[in-house]
């Protein structure tokens, strides 16, 4: 859970640069489908879809603004309860698709096109053994790589963690211009971890090294 909570609202602060106005943030979003059920007490048994927000304890019904919202829907209690009726709502497709994806007969009733086309993705990913194992080796590697780096931060050995990263960034986006050199070469631990976390999910190069620690 905290886990979940910071990585919201990193995505809330990381918004804004030095300068800009608050009224040009937007409202973050979080979905986790979880594979187990984390709320298992005696109250809780009856319900499977989470929706977290700033609210008032004693008038729930008093919203502090809508910047943060932290949806989870725990899929096997959601089919446990019935939740999965495709026909009820787009949702319950969702639901249905991802616990019973590999059942044919299941699948074959939910008439919801973005679901069939999520199916039939899958399915020509699954056809092609080497494109999936090749996609599986390239993010086994990335990871690989980034844990080492946090190995590297974690023993004091930043220069060698300096070296990993930019071979790590040189393998998504290719030789690295001066101002990167230059910022990894003045980087702390932190923003050196910082950037590591980043590469997963950028787009460009210029994504990795957005706003980290010690930086303004």
């Amino acid at each position: 859970m905290p886990r979940s909570v910071y990585y919201l609202a990193s995505t809330l602060t990381r918004q804004l640069k030095s300068g800009q106005n608050y009224d040009r943030m937007k409202a973050v979003i979080g979905i986790h489908l979880l594979d187990f059920e984390l709320f298992d007490g005696p109250d809780q048994q009856n319900q499977a879809i989470w929706c977290f927000e700033l609210r008032d304890r004693q008038q729930p019904t008093v919203k502090f603004g809508d910047e943060l919202q932290l949806n989870l829907i725990e899929l096997p209690k959601a089919d446990r309860l019935g939740l999965t009726n495709p026909a009820e709502s787009a949702l319950a497709a969702w639901i249905t698709f991802l616990e019973h994806w590999q059942e044919e007969s299941t699948m074959a009733a939910i008439a919801y096109p973005p679901v069939q086309e999520a199916l039939a993705r899958i399915t020509r990913l699954s056809a092609d053994e080497e494109t999936q194992h090749l996609a599986l080796v390239r993010e086994r590697a990335l990871r690989d790589e980034i844990s080492e780096i946090k190995a590297a931060t974690e023993k004091g050995m930043q220069q060698g963690e300096k070296k990993i990263l930019i071979r790590l960034i040189q393998k998504r986006f290719g030789q690295l211009p001066g101002w990167a050199k230059e910022k990894i070469a003045q980087a702390s631990e932190e923003q050196l971890e910082h950037w590591a976390d980043n590469i997963l999910d950028a787009t460009t190069l210029e994504e990795v090294f957005e706003t980290g620690p010690g930086e303004k």
